[in-house]
């Protein structure tokens, strides 16, 4: 990734300086580089015009969570990149978001080519990672679903269903009355809220395919990771029936958390690479804040990394893309810096403690099994900080009642999106032990259980190792990689 770049050889001598008082970052340069980038990602999704994620007249803020809206039984995949065996449902139901508001939103369910005889299909409820603020960012409207054969696909052409949330402000981005919907970005039990509300409406959509109570795994990756471990500690409290455990793959559990670390750094003039890209998305973050606090207001973004994302990035509606090749370029350029993508102590504003509360991941009681998996060279996730949380909650449940048992996987070398790759057959055996029948996958552990394995890997030095999701970003000219990383 292009930002990821950047932004390590530049840590590398920075220098602190003060934050520009113009406004006028995103000139002409600027909103060019925007197009540029969403003429990109619309050549990218199935329906540019996303003519599907409109709110159906029957929505009602009345209505109970987990509510069809709207069911688009066969999607038309002729402009989609899934693999011919398999089919795709579309459904639009409700939901509800951090403050607890009935929202309408949207998902996809990729269905198997052969239906089992006897029952309904078993299911993964799947989290997808960042894909952006806005609405034109619904992975179900990406000609490949965002993961493609990294998950969705994979577990499709094993025979498993796949019912994939967009989560609430993406795909449906406003109310038919032109009241907004915004993603509440990193707000991960309001995405979980979106994980179990698919279930429940998916269930209910397709009642001889999807048992009311047939089996199913939760799992997600970055974003998602943290979606499917609040999902696990939702469902301690709010059990839907037939869940069989969690999957957390590179789990951004306590981002704003995280993230005072990277600006302790970045203000002594000495900001690592493991940090930078926590670094880079503050202005995803303070959007997330801003969506579930309006009043906040972007209060942590400076003057030029507000200009940068009002006129440049939110304007065109830009998703993870167009954001992240638009930072790039003007941090290259120097018409931005580092210390002006938002100012060093916005995590400490009152309101944004308030929602790193509300939405900080981990050391609480959870429905398990939970298997973690991270990469032990990941710089976007670094693996040391999701074990510090993976050991209070050990520690945690060590002392309570929950008995449920917590598997914590390191893997040797690998980075955010090769670790998906390096564990497949992990986490796609895992899946399917839990997913299968008997009396094994239902048992309670005798007594609390974590524990930690290390994977090293064979011949790790020989492989091709990058940072982005397709490994063929080698193979680019550094001025598409971010393209080829899409």
């Amino acid at each position: 990734m292009k930002l990821l770049l950047a932004l390590c050889a530049i840590a590398q001598s920075f220098q602190p300086a003060l934050a520009a008082d113009s406004v006028d970052t995103c000139d002409a340069f600027c909103q060019g580089l925007a197009q540029t980038a969403v003429t990109f990602e619309r050549s990218q999704f199935a329906d540019p015009d996303r003519t599907f994620y409109k709110v159906p007249s029957n929505f009602s803020r009345n209505l109970a969570p987990g509510t069809i809206l709207a069911v688009e039984h066969a999607t038309d995949l002729s402009n989609y990149l899934v693999p011919s065996s398999l089919s795709m449902s579309r459904i639009i139901y409700t939901s509800t978001d951090l403050n607890g508001t009935i929202q309408p939103t949207s998902a996809y369910i990729l269905w198997p080519y052969m239906k089992p005889a006897r029952s309904g299909f078993s299911a993964v409820a799947w989290a997808h990672g960042t894909s952006g603020n806005f609405a034109p960012c619904a992975p179900s409207n990406y000609r490949t679903l965002q993961y493609e054969f990294m998950v969705p696909f994979a577990l499709a052409m094993q025979g498993i269903a796949v019912i994939a949330p967009d989560y609430v402000g993406l795909g449906i981005g406003s109310l038919p009355d032109g009241t907004p919907i915004p993603h509440q970005y990193i707000a991960s039990p309001a995405q979980a809220n979106d994980l179990a509300n698919a279930v429940i409406a998916a269930r209910s959509a397709f009642p001889e395919s999807l048992a009311a109570n047939g089996p199913f795994v939760v799992a997600g990756h970055s974003q998602g990771g943290a979606v499917s471990w609040a999902y696990a500690e939702r469902q301690a409290k709010h059990p839907v029936p037939g869940y069989k455990g969690t999957l957390a793959i590179a789990p951004g559990l306590r981002s704003i958390t995280w993230l005072k670390a990277a600006l302790a750094q970045l203000a002594a003039g000495a900001l690592s690479p493991s940090y930078a890209v926590l670094v880079s998305i503050q202005n995803k973050l303070i959007e997330g804040v801003t969506a579930v606090y309006p009043a906040y207001n972007y209060s942590g973004l400076t003057a030029a990394s507000y200009d940068v994302w009002k006129n440049g990035v939110e304007k065109v509606q830009g998703c993870l893309a167009t954001d992240t090749y638009v930072q790039s370029a003007l941090l290259q350029n120097g018409n931005l810096t580092l210390d002006e993508l938002a100012r060093l102590d916005w995590p400490e504003d009152p309101i944004v403690q308030e929602f790193t509360n509300r939405t900080n991941i981990g050391g609480r009681k959870f429905a398990g099994p939970l298997l973690v998996l991270v990469g032990e060279i990941d710089s976007t996730i670094p693996s040391e900080l999701i074990e510090e949380v993976v050991d209070e909650t050990c520690k945690l449940s060590e002392k309570s009642y929950d008995n449920e048992e917590l598997h914590f996987m390191s893997f040797g070398q690998m980075n955010h999106f090769p670790l998906i790759q390096a564990s497949q057959h992990v986490w796609m055996d895992w899946i399917k032990d839990r997913l299968s029948s008997g009396p094994k996958n239902d048992r309670k552990l005798a007594k609390p259980k974590c524990k930690k394995t290390v994977v090293p890997g064979f011949r790790t030095n020989s492989t091709v190792q990058s940072i982005t999701p397709n490994w063929l970003v080698a193979a680019a000219d550094p001025s598409k990689e971010w393209e080829y990383s899409f």
